[in-house]
């Protein structure tokens, strides 16, 4: 386990070990999981870059968390966003599963595999799912200014919140809108 609550960091290198790492106060420049199934979670704190590099890793951002870049890399990642401020989000290659229910995001995008997004809240400038078959459901009280499938036959359903454009990609893709505002 490796803890940072504050303090400034400019590097944590974890190796190539199933590595916990939470970071709840204080200011770190990079942090690099490894190549295993890593946990990373960052509440109250300043984060350039946070790598998950490749594995199945878990990466969680909560209250008060200001991360400039999340790079989770290859394998089947999870991230959750609760809350804080997220410029960058990319899930990576992988069957990854996204969670957005609070802060507010600038791009949060994954490469190719079969991606599962949750977005019930917070409020995301550009989604991009990638190439796959891909699954984006927005709920809640989430504003998604643009939402991308990539190539794949993709499942995009709105049923509250606000959603100002989709872009479904090639595919046979089933958009569904049962609640909420697309314009």
């Amino acid at each position: 386990t490796i803890a940072v609550s504050g303090g400034s960091v400019q590097s944590i290198g974890a190796g190539d070990n199933n590595d916990s790492i939470a970071i709840t106060g204080g200011t770190v420049g990079t942090i690099a999981a490894g190549e295993a199934n890593d946990t990373i979670s960052i509440s109250n704190a300043n984060v350039s870059l946070a790598q998950g590099e490749a594995g199945d890793d878990l990466i969680s951002i909560g209250t008060d968390a200001s991360v400039n870049t999340i790079e989770a890399a290859t394998g089947n990642d999870s991230i959750t966003i609760a809350a804080g401020t997220v410029t960058l989000a990319a899930a990576g290659n992988g069957d990854n599963i996204v969670s957005v229910t609070g802060g507010s995001i600038t791009s949060l995008t994954a490469a190719e595999g079969n991606d599962s997004f949750s977005i019930s809240g917070g409020t995301i400038d550009t989604l991009d799912a990638g190439d796959g078959l891909d699954t984006i459901n927005i709920y809640g009280s989430a504003t998604v200014s643009l939402a991308t499938a990539g190539s794949g036959n993709d499942l995009i359903s709105v049923s509250n919140g606000s959603t100002g454009t989709i872009a479904a990609g090639d595919g046979l893709d089933t958009i569904a809108v049962s609640g909420g505002s697309v314009q």
